[in-house]
């Protein structure tokens, strides 16, 4: 997992600095200020291109995103992350952890949000809270395993900023691949 944008990286080299004012330093430094954005904000970027700084507006697309378990997601606890699974994962990844209690939470500014999971024999249940309030116990756990399950989705939330979190509450595993965050 990125955890600094090392000077002598690709993306360094590429020339990101700054989105909406805010240095970007790593994945969380871009994700959490993206994803706080409304559909149809501007994303401002400073870049450095040659030789010399540049500034880039873009406006955050409409519709529904998907985003992967390291766009934004604030881990809590003891999470690993396990790639090249092959097992048709979003970004061929998911982050796990086998600590009960453990939790993944996103920030994010729209209308709907759904959880993507993995479900298989090792999992058990996970308590979904949004914004703060459980939305209950959901089970995980399946004779064969699903890649990209929605373990939970939820539409017509008012618009503006919402945090889903998930929590571990038992089974060998609780994985996380990504949300789907519309509007």
């Amino acid at each position: 997992m990125l955890k600094t944008v090392p000077e002598d990286s690709y993306a360094y080299r590429s020339g990101l600095r700054e989105i909406n004012g805010r240095k970007v330093t790593d994945r969380t430094s871009y994700w959490t200020p993206y994803n706080k954005l409304a559909a149809g904000g501007a994303v401002e970027l400073a870049v450095w291109r040659n030789q010399a700084a540049a500034e880039v507006t873009l406006a955050k697309p409409f519709g529904t995103e998907t985003l992967t378990n390291t766009s934004g997601t604030v881990f809590a606890g003891n999470w690993s992350l396990s790639v090249n699974r092959g097992a048709g994962d979003l970004a061929d990844d998911v982050h796990y952890t086998t600590a009960d209690g453990a939790s993944a939470s996103l920030t994010f500014h729209g209308t709907g949000v759904a959880v993507l999971d993995e479900k298989f024999s090792d999992q058990g249940s996970v308590e979904v809270f949004l914004d703060g309030s459980s939305q209950g116990l959901v089970g995980t756990t399946a004779a064969t395993r699903q890649v990209q399950a929605e373990i939970f989705g939820i539409d017509g939330l008012t618009a503006g900023e919402h945090t889903v979190q998930i929590v571990k509450r038992s089974g060998q595993y609780t994985t996380l691949d990504g949300f789907k965050v519309t509007g």
